[in-house]
């Protein structure tokens, strides 16, 4: 296999034979949806257990990740209501087939933070795949690497064993496929150029993974000392999660005033039907309460989060002075 190991590397190897159960389940849907000329690209950890692994039960998995055109998700969602599976509490993409090990299907629309990667661009330079016994499309290599360090930096601001692995083993597996300078071109126009010279950076001393030097130097941040530099370092060399980072990171690393007010507003201003069923409102006019609710929630999570950064840094400074 790709893997090397050091006393960093929590890496979260095999056997996971309650995939087995998932992927048969999820042959079932595949199958329905190529039957019903239903396009769609399978995202993150069951494209790559299949293309990359190529042993299903080799790292955990807990869902399925699907990118559908717009079109399309009315028919999906009749499709998954038909096969017993059931809208997710909290949530307005999510579906549960309920058991004795669950079955969960996130649909998706687009790249999530990716906003800068078209669709028509995403849908077309994607790869043809077979996941679950079922001709399917996945992202392109270039696209994989940038929604991989998305997802891990931004929707969840930690390093977790499996995404870390994820990424230095899919690297290896197409390392004479990748379109490096694509990839730095992207990364710029995403805002994700931070990051990702963090989270490579991270991936290198636990994997040694075969990232071209001239890649690094052109990532690497002008200012190491600037705060959205050492705010990144420090979430992705953290040894658990900083609370509430992921509402921090998507705000600092965004350029412009404008582009932060946009995203406080996001998570201040939700829309009606997401806060209804986030907080499980039976009566409508209820909501309008609930996004006070909502404001002094998030106000708090974003003090514990900057005072818990705080605290590492002046930690980080102390430890240095000894």
């Amino acid at each position: 296999m790709f893997l090397k190991r050091d006393q960093d590397a929590k890496v979260l190897c095999g056997p996971h034979p309650e995939n087995i159960v998932l992927f048969d389940q999820w042959h079932v849907i595949l199958s329905v949806l190529r039957l019903a000329h239903i396009d769609v690209i399978v995202l993150k950890g069951a494209a790559l257990l299949e293309t990359v692994y190529q042993d299903i039960t080799f790292r955990p998995l807990s869902d399925l990740d699907l990118l559908f055109r717009g079109g399309d998700v009315e028919k999906v969602q009749k499709i998954l209501s038909q096969h017993a599976f059931l809208p997710f509490p909290q949530s307005r993409t999510s579906y549960i087939k309920p058991g004795k090990i669950p079955i969960i299907i996130d649909i998706h629309m687009d790249l999530g933070f990716l906003e800068q990667e078209p669709l028509e661009r995403i849908w077309g330079e994607a790869l043809p795949a077979t996941i679950a016994s079922v001709p399917v499309l996945v992202l392109s290599h270039e696209h994989t690497i940038l929604y991989l360090i998305s997802h891990l930096v931004l929707s969840h601001g930690y390093p977790l064993a499996k995404w870390v692995q994820d990424i230095d083993v899919y690297i290896r597996k197409y390392e004479g496929w990748i379109n490096w300078p694509l990839i730095i071109d992207r990364l710029k126009s995403n805002q994700l150029r931070v990051p990702a010279y963090y989270v490579f950076l991270r991936i290198q001393n636990i994997f040694q993974t075969p990232i071209p030097k001239e890649i690094m130097e052109i990532l690497r941040p002008k200012n190491q000392f600037s705060l959205q530099a050492k705010i990144v370092q420090l979430a992705m060399h953290s040894e658990r999660p900083i609370p509430y980072i992921d509402y921090i990171l998507p705000v600092i690393l965004k350029n412009g005033l404008g582009s932060k007010i946009k995203i406080i507003f996001t998570y201040l201003f939700p829309e009606r039907f997401e806060m209804i069923k986030r907080y499980n409102i039976s009566i409508p006019i209820l909501v309008y309460p609930f996004y006070l609710v909502r404001w002094l929630n998030l106000s708090w999570k974003v003090i514990a989060g900057l005072a818990h950064i705080t605290l590492q840094v002046i930690n980080k400074i102390f430890n240095s002075g000894k």
